[in-house]
């Protein structure tokens, strides 16, 4: 067998290495370039991106706090009323499903043919709300409330390098355990929500008060004056302050589809309670026409 021996200046093979290496390296320039330009322009826009993500990120952990807190208090008020018995609870509900009003309305009315039958069924929205109150709903409140603590943590962390010496200087000494924590993770939040106030040490009540939250809050004046450090800081801890605005955003539409879907189906419970009210209306008023056309006859 012979051998051939291309005579051509370039074999295929070669040529087409080389266009596929021409290829990769001009898409290897032109992401460098992309890259390049989008750190210069962050660069460029840090005095004004940093006020403006960290104030709104900052106000958005402390809403969804608030709600949260808020959520985890009626839970517990609910909790409390059903340990304390029937005579204890809300007029929303029930030991046992049933409305206290209408225990107290069989008492006053102890010859008529509903209280003779025994005691009523638990109505629609009696046992929506006992579904929704449940320990699978606190379950969800508990992993959410830790999410946002976990959130707060992080934000504070990242949040120091850009605050103003004062501020630095003033919520390290009032740090409730310095020695835990390094000089660099030391923010208002520590502060705000580890505070050596008796009202704040226990986690069941680490939410902030009004006066507290607007005290610490300072909507974008507590951050110092962008120099070429805290540009090349922004440029580099960008995407974590982003990543928080991304999972802070997952926690808000969850707890509002949990919201919307608790009031949603307490409305169509008590539109079927409704109905059920307007059928019994209806059968008491044929007994007393059937009564009254009685006595007529006689």
């Amino acid at each position: 067998m012979g051998v051939t021996v291309s005579h051509t200046a370039f074999s295929p093979l070669s040529m087409v290495s080389t266009i596929i290496g021409f290829v990769s390296f001009t898409f290897t320039l032109a992401t460098l370039l992309r890259v390049s330009w989008s750190n210069l322009s962050t660069f460029y826009a840090a005095p004004e991106e940093i006020k403006d993500t960290l104030s709104s990120l900052k106000q958005g952990l402390l809403e969804e706090r608030r709600h949260l807190k808020r959520v985890r208090k009626r839970l517990r008020n609910v909790k409390r009323d059903q340990s304390h018995g029937p005579g204890a609870h809300s007029d929303s509900e029930g030991h046992d499903g049933s409305n206290s009003r209408h225990q107290m309305s069989r008492k006053r009315r102890p010859s008529s043919g509903r209280a003779r039958s025994g005691k009523r069924k638990p109505m629609h929205f009696d046992r929506d709300i006992q579904s929704m109150r449940s320990t699978g709903a606190e379950d969800a409140l508990n992993v959410m409330r830790a999410t946002i603590r976990d959130l707060i943590k992080k934000f504070r962390d990242l949040e120091y390098p850009f605050l103003k010496s004062e501020y630095q200087t003033h919520y390290q000494q009032n740090s409730p355990n310095p020695s835990s924590q390094n000089s660099s993770e030391k923010s208002p939040y520590t502060a705000q929500y580890y505070s050596t106030n008796n009202n704040y040490k226990d986690d069941d009540n680490d939410a902030p008060s009004a006066h507290h939250l607007s005290s610490t809050n300072r909507l974008g004046l507590e951050y110092a004056n962008c120099d070429i450090h805290r540009r090349w800081l922004w440029v580099r801890g960008k995407s974590d302050f982003v990543n928080l605005s991304t999972v802070l955003s997952r926690i808000e539409g969850r707890r509002t589809a949990h919201e919307v879907g608790e009031v949603a189906s307490m409305v169509a419970d008590i539109g079927r309670d409704v109905e059920d009210l307007m059928g019994l209306v209806q059968g008491v008023e044929g007994r007393l026409n059937r009564v009254v056309g009685v006595r007529r006859v006689n």
